[in-house]
């Protein structure tokens, strides 16, 4: 990916934000939705901390430190370590399926992804199988199983849970829970989120990619029962 288009998500980071809205923490399967909520959050006046995404990877390695004005983004299976009491925290949710076509077609936008490859250069249910069921791809791992790990995660933890599609469509009452929360209007909340939508990022897909059409219906069909099937599965433990 350009890494020039990158750099224009430091404004994200950069300048002093208002420091009356509460230090947020906010957790989420990856491509949840998060870019829309991360710009919902600057449209009221928040600036990200100086961190990387969390990941279970960097998170024993991060000092989370609440600032007022400042937000945490997160993609964390388990958040144990997590000071949630400390922070405003948010949970953005969003249907398992929706998140991996997401991830697949995200793809062919982040050509530096080291799955890139995998998967634009063969488009197909081979493909689909092997990335999303399998460890025969070159993240190592099944797709399905690793998003599969946040419906582990104790909801009850934090401050709002946001279901996207609800978020997307202006809910009234996602945007009053939202400024309850938060400690600010409902009015802003609103007019920040119609902001945000239309806020450009190389990470909003708005239907540019979609290699699922070069699969046949029913196939790309059988994919989502087997989905739907394995997230409503009993858990694993």
């Amino acid at each position: 990916m350009n890494r020039l288009r990158k750099l224009t998500k430091l404004v994200n980071f950069v300048g002093w934000p208002d420091q009356s809205l509460p230090p947020v923490l906010m957790n989420s399967m990856p491509k949840a939705g998060t870019n829309l909520l991360e710009e919902l959050l600057i449209a009221l006046g928040y600036k990200r901390n100086w961190a990387r995404c969390l990941t279970e990877h960097n998170i024993t390695k991060t000092h989370l430190k609440p600032v007022r004005g400042r937000f945490y983004v997160g993609h964390l299976p388990h958040d144990e370590q997590v000071p949630n009491e400390k922070f405003a925290s948010l949970f953005l949710r969003r249907d398992l399926w929706d998140c991996l076509k997401s991830y697949v077609n995200y793809m062919a936008i982040d050509t530096d992804h080291p799955i890139s490859r995998f998967v634009c250069d063969d488009p197909t249910a081979e493909m689909l199988e092997r990335l999303l069921f399998t460890e025969d791809n070159p993240n190592g791992r099944s797709l399905t199983g690793e998003y599969l790990r946040f419906s582990e995660l104790d909801l009850s933890r934090y401050d709002l849970v946001i279901d996207y599609p609800q978020l997307l469509a202006g809910d009234l009452t996602v945007i009053n829970s939202l400024a309850g929360t938060l400690g600010c209007e409902a009015l802003l909340v609103a007019h920040g989120l119609e902001h945000a939508k239309g806020v450009p990022s190389h990470t909003k897909n708005r239907g540019r990619v979609n290699l699922f059409r070069e699969m046949a219906p029913e196939t790309v069909e059988t994919f989502r029962r087997r989905v739907c099937a394995a997230a409503k599965a009993p858990s694993r433990g």
